[in-house]
């Protein structure tokens, strides 16, 4: 799974990806180290996917997955791992104030789930 943001480019015939002009990779040089979590909706800071995995995953030493979870009213959902290898590659810019993020070959699994809940 990739994730483009207005500046990046994306070959279709080579399979390249370019990431906008002023970013910087964020693989190998994180920024944050903070253990991963398991949290969605209202709980999450970073509620847009792009933030999400940005702030989470590729910008984020001590994580290699985040979990999040999307559930309906007769608590039916799935469950949503991101994951990271060797191919995986993040870039992070700025946009005036604000944390710009991009990502490539990220590894999606998507798992259905029934849950109980008991007051």
């Amino acid at each position: 799974m990739s994730y483009l943001q207005p500046g990046d480019k994306f070959s279709l015939s080579e399979h390249s990806y370019e990431s906008r002009p002023k970013s910087y990779t964020t693989v190998g040089h994180e920024y944050f180290e903070v253990p991963s979590q398991s949290v969605s909706g209202i709980m999450s800071s970073n509620r847009n996917l792009d933030e999400f995995i940005g702030f989470n995953l590729v910008d984020n030493k001590s994580a290699s997955q985040v979990v999040s979870w999307a559930l309906n009213e007769q608590q039916k959902g799935v469950r949503l791992v991101f994951s990271q290898d060797e191919t995986t590659q993040g870039y992070w810019s700025q946009d005036i104030t604000a944390d710009v993020y991009s990502f490539e070959n990220l590894k999606l699994d998507i798992d259905p789930v029934e849950i109980t809940i008991r007051n």
